[in-house]
Parts: structure tokens; sequence; C-alpha cells
């Protein structure tokens, strides 16, 4: 095989990098530097990422270099994506469903921001990871170093923050462009990337570092106040330690993991507590009342929609009660509701091909397993809150699967 020039390799790592986090850290210049405002620099963030990813894309397609990936290998996804495709054209421009802003504080009518979204920032970009020879080492010490200083930089901000109560004293966001599930979900990547380190490492001084970086991770999704960050970690840990160490041993070190949390769980707690944020809060009343944030009613929606057309589909957005205009909030009840059975088989069948892929590189147990991992958190993530066309992260992990099986093979 040709060894391709490592500055090319680092340069297409620093482009997915950018992808990874690139929109998330300008969020913070704003918030740390005062230059503009949280709206301007997410504009800025999405004509950047498009315009480079649209670069990267015309280059591996009539550049002189082939697809990574076969790209045959990938039709049930294009099918899935012409079905969801259709279901924005039909519901935003044909019938013109929904009334109302959905844009997100962003410069963008309702049907722009779902077609810049979802095509802009998910096809594109994940398309352009197919023609790319990369350094995934290289990935991952660079996100891990940029995760580490901006939480670092926003732990200061939150410290610095005194316009009101509600800021200091209940959920953490990070910066003014940041929601608290994506600060929450950020701390957790951190915090696996870490606790990835520390399995692979053998020096006890690096040891050390690791585990506090897996704890300050932990410690600003606690101060981020979110649920299913909590949850992504917890499958998480005990995927990374089943997979490093087998079902015996991995599952006597996540007990063993969970025990330490127990035996010092009054004074964990009462450490945390001095923050007077709502996170346990939030946890308790989800196990002992059922509480969801609207969670279950939305889901009910969607599954009523979902019977009134169940082959192809019902429709973009919830078309009635009090969620009226808003997305399922899980992967796959809105593939059902958006594509019916038929998109829906389509995106299992490229689903489980992905998973499988997952499968057989962290069963290889090699250097790379986190890519596995984080998408597990991502998948995680979506089942939770986001949408296909707001789960970047999700796409751009799935298709760094892809590219790493068939490079490495």
């Amino acid at each position: 095989m040709r060894l391709l020039n490592p500055k090319i390799t680092h340069l297409n790592s620093i482009y997915v990098v950018f992808l990874l986090l690139g929109s998330s850290v300008m969020s913070f210049v704003p918030t740390l530097l005062k230059i503009g405002n949280a709206t301007q620099w997410k504009l800025i963030s999405i004509v950047s990422t498009i315009g480079i990813s649209c670069v990267f894309l015309i280059n591996g397609v009539l550049g002189k270099r082939k697809s990574v990936v076969p790209i045959q290998r990938l039709w049930p996804l294009f099918i899935f994506w012409m079905f969801y495709l259709f279901r924005m054209y039909y519901d935003l421009l044909l019938i013109d469903r929904y009334d109302g802003d959905y844009s997100l504080f962003l410069p963008f009518s309702t049907t722009s921001y779902f077609f810049i979204y979802f095509i802009g920032l998910c096809v594109i970009p994940s398309l352009s990871i197919l023609y790319l020879k990369l350094d995934f080492f290289y990935i991952l010490k660079l996100t891990f170093w940029i995760l580490f200083f901006v939480l670092i930089l926003s732990m200061l901000y939150n410290a610095g923050v005194k316009e009101t109560e509600f800021e200091t004293t209940v959920r953490n966001k990070g910066s003014e462009g940041l929601s608290y599930l994506a600060y929450g979900h950020w701390a957790v990547t951190f915090s696996l990337i870490s606790f990835f380190f520390f399995t692979t490492t053998t020096k006890a001084y690096n040891k050390f570092f690791f585990l506090g970086g897996f704890i300050f991770g932990i410690i600003v999704m606690y101060l981020a106040g979110s649920r299913s960050p909590l949850f992504a970690l917890v499958l998480c840990v005990m995927a990374l330690l089943l997979a490093r160490n087998g079902l015996t041993k991995g599952l006597f070190a996540f007990a063993a993991i969970v025990t330490v949390f127990f035996l010092f769980w009054d004074t964990i707690i009462g450490y945390l507590s001095r923050y007077n944020v709502v996170f346990l809060e939030r946890i308790m009343s989800s196990i002992t009342e059922g509480e969801s944030s609207g969670r279950d009613e939305v889901y009910i929606q969607a599954i009523l929609q979902i019977t009134r057309s169940p082959i192809f589909g019902d429709a973009l957005l919830l078309t009635e009660g009090s969620f009226y205009g808003v997305y399922p909030h899980n992967m796959l009840l809105e593939s059902l509701m958006t594509t019916g059975v038929i998109g829906s088989l389509f995106f299992v069948i490229w689903l489980f091909k992905t998973c499988r892929l997952a499968a057989v590189i962290t069963k290889a147990n090699t250097y790379h397993i986190w890519i596995s991992i984080l998408f597990l958190q991502y998948f995680i993530f979506g089942m939770a809150s986001l949408a296909f066309y707001t789960n970047t992260t999700f796409w751009y992990l799935s298709f760094m699967l892809w590219n790493y099986y068939y490079n490495e093979s």
C-alpha cells in the first residue's frame, strides 16, 4: 500500500476534529472573548462547516482518490436518506404543513433550517469522510486536549457568571451558545476518552492524570444537570470494560467502580450538594415519579402518528398536542414516524451493519475502540434527545467507523 503524506493525513484528521468539535468550540468565542454574539458565531460555524465539507467532498469525488469505503456498502442508508428527504420536501415545501419559528435563533426560515442542518451539516460532511485517509490516534489526542482546555474555560465561565440565579445555582452550560444537554455530553465524551486512556496506559502518573480527567468530566456532567449523559456514561463505561477485559473481568471491574461510588456516596453527595444544582433531584424524580420532561407525552404522540400511517410514515414533526412542531426525541420513533416501516427497514439494516463493524473493531481490542464507544454514546443521545438532522456527531462517528474498518482491513 502506498503511504500517504503524513501532512495530508494530519490535515484530514484536523478536519474531522473540526467536524466533531468546531461548532461547539466556536460557541465559546462570544462568551470568553466578547466578540459578537452566540447567533453570529453559530452562523459562522454552520457556513464554515458546509463550505469546508464541500471542498473535501468535491476533492474526493472529482480528484484521483477513491473512496476508502466501497460506496455500494452504504446503499441502505442512501435509500433511507431519500425517504427522509422526500418527507422533508413533502411536509415543508409541497404542503407547508407547519407554521412557526423553528430556527433556534438562527437567521434562517423554518424550511431552510431543516434542509441546511440535514444536508449541509449531516449528509455532506459524512460523505466527505469516506474519501479521507485518517490518523485516528491523532484525532483522539487532539479531541482530548481541545475538550480538556475548553471544559476548564467553561468552568471558569460558570464560576464567573452572576447575571441570574438560574445560571449559577441550577444548571450550567459552559457558554451562551451551548445547550445543557450538549454540554453534559461533551463532559461525558471527555470522561470516556480519559477512561480509555486510563485503561491503556501503563505508567502510574499517566493513570493518575487520566483518572483525574475521568472524574473532572463527571463533575462537569453533574453541573450541566442533564440525565441522558449519565445514562450514556454508565453504558459506555460498561461497554469499554467488557471490551478490554472480557465478560468476567469487565463485570468485576464495573462492579468495583460502582462499589466505590456507593461506599463514598454520602461524601460525594455532600460535596456536590454545595453547588445546589438540580441534577440529583432530576435523577430521583425520574426514578420515583417517572418524570421525563415531557418525553412521555412526545413519545405517545409519535406512536399515535406512527399508527396513523405505519407503512410510509405520517409527518416530519408532531402534528398535534402541546408539543406540536417538535421532533420525537428518539431516532427509531422518528424513523417510523417520518418514513414508515419501509424507510425504517433500510435505516435498521444500515444501523445493524454499522453496529456489526463497531463490534468487530471492539472485539479485535484495537487501540481505536474509542470510536465504537463514542458512537454508542451519541446513539444513546439520539435515542433520548436528538433528531436525525441535529445529531451530527452520530453521523460523523458512524462514518468514521466505516472508514476505519475498511482503511485498516
